[in-house]
């Protein structure tokens, strides 16, 4: 006898049927991977203005130390992770996870751009080349730093216990699993998972309805109160360059920890024609902001429509299968060799269809979490807005918008935090239940 435990009769496996590919798991965002590879960096800004390290030393542990150490520890714990699970890791994006993003980019680029202005003589001496300079350097620092925040936050997950008030596929009880709540009959099953799949789809639609809906109307009043500024002859609509001169200000003085100068810029911006101003530039960031919901709908529809049609085409297959079943009740074993082809036949089509309409509905969950983080960046900015316009009145009514914005946005996290921690109470409870 052979010591070969593979059957002979079955040809040689290729390298890649060997090796199956690993199933894929979400995880939450972590930003703390992030957040230290910024405050680190800040770290290195503040040394070299305090004359504690000298520009190469800093350059170095910018591009390559920093780098290196914090992508290795991120690679670390994805890994780890990966075979903890034995899965595939991949990350779930929340508006605030691509606000966070963005924001460590976006300064980034600003504070390498202002470090690189300081070195060619500042604004005083701005000529062509010191122009080129700057703009070269301000385009790299957005391709690899923006490339490496990226990097960084495909990494950057957490082994934290799921979000169970979203209700995704990872995080659900058993007891709410379609397959868990009705009989093991392969038609029972197919019931459950086609209606399964035509609530995620309705669920999926209405929530891209409201959002669009949403950024139709806020997007049009932004950039309605933008026109309603241009256009009324308002010093302020031609302030712009000094507003933007007292932001630049504001931001080199960061840059150089002067603190001194910082407030002296905040106080130049308590003006009417610079809080004007500012409003104006923020309308039309918000505007922006809910124009990207928009834009992303057709890619959305497209595949709703698609996985849509899968799911419906299943269930006609389904209602045939459910026909055929009655028919062959009471009929010998003879007869029912057909029947019970077709049976299969139509079982295996349901089963492909509904794979089918599964993987589209995978491939919207990118584009829910794109609009859904835009959506979240363009009501933040709205109530910027608000509160910039408040200044306008009284301090103390713009705190107090501050402060309602806050509180509205704490009781959103402190309600998710008790239904968490409740719903935590009943998994484990149920996890320690005899089966």
């Amino acid at each position: 006898m052979s010591d070969n435990p593979q059957n002979l009769s079955e040809p040689p496996k290729s390298p890649q049927d060997a090796a199956p590919a690993l199933p894929v798991k979400t995880f939450r965002f972590s930003p703390k991977i992030i957040l230290t590879d910024y405050i680190l960096r800040w770290a290195l800004v503040s040394l070299l203005r305090l004359h504690f390290i000298n520009s190469w030393v800093f350059w170095t542990l910018q591009v390559f130390v920093v780098s290196i150490v914090i992508f290795a520890v991120a690679m670390n714990v994805d890994s780890k992770l990966g075979a903890k699970y034995g899965v595939k890791t991949d990350v779930e994006f929340s508006p605030t996870a691509v606000f966070t993003i963005m924001f460590c980019i976006i300064t980034g680029t600003l504070v390498s751009s202002s470090i690189v202005l300081q070195a060619v003589g500042g604004t005083a001496q701005m000529t062509a080349y010191s122009i080129s300079m700057v703009v070269l350097a301000s385009v790299a620092v957005l391709v690899c730093y923006g490339g490496f925040v990226c990097g960084l936050a495909a990494c950057a997950i957490t082994d934290a216990v799921p979000d169970l008030t979203k209700g995704s596929a990872d995080s659900r009880d058993s007891e709410f699993d379609p397959s868990t709540i009705v009989s093991q009959s392969q038609i029972d099953q197919n019931d459950a998972r086609i209606v399964n799949g035509q609530v995620a789809l309705s669920s999926v639609r209405q929530r891209v309805d409201a959002y669009i809906l949403e950024s139709v109307l806020f997007g049009a009043l932004a950039f309605t109160a933008f026109v309603q500024i241009l256009t009324s002859g308002h010093p302020a609509s031609v302030d712009i360059a000094a507003f933007f001169s007292t932001l630049s200000k504001i931001g080199n003085a960061a840059v150089v920890l002067h603190v001194k100068t910082i407030f002296v810029g905040i106080k130049d911006l308590d003006t009417p024609a610079s809080l004007l101003s500012a409003i104006l530039l923020e309308t039309l960031v918000c505007a922006m902001f809910f124009l990207s919901v928009i834009a992303s709908r057709l890619r959305c529809s497209d595949f709703i429509e698609r996985s849509n049609y899968f799911v419906q085409l299943a269930q006609a297959y389904n209602k045939k299968e459910e026909d055929l079943q009655h028919i062959t009740i009471g009929w010998n074993q003879e007869k029912n060799v057909v029947l019970k082809q077709r049976s299969a036949d139509l079982e295996a089509t349901i089963t492909d269809l509904m794979d089918r309409s599964t993987r589209l509905q995978q491939e919207i969950v990118p584009i829910v979490a794109y609009m859904r983080a835009f959506r979240s960046l363009g009501v933040a900015t709205f109530l910027l807005i608000l509160i910039t316009s408040a200044l306008l009145i009284s301090p103390t009514l713009a705190v107090i918008f501050a402060m309602l914005s806050l509180c509205a946005l704490l009781y959103s996290n402190i309600d998710t935090w008790i239904r968490n921690k409740r719903f935590r109470e009943i998994w484990f409870q149920k996890q320690k239940e005899p089966h």
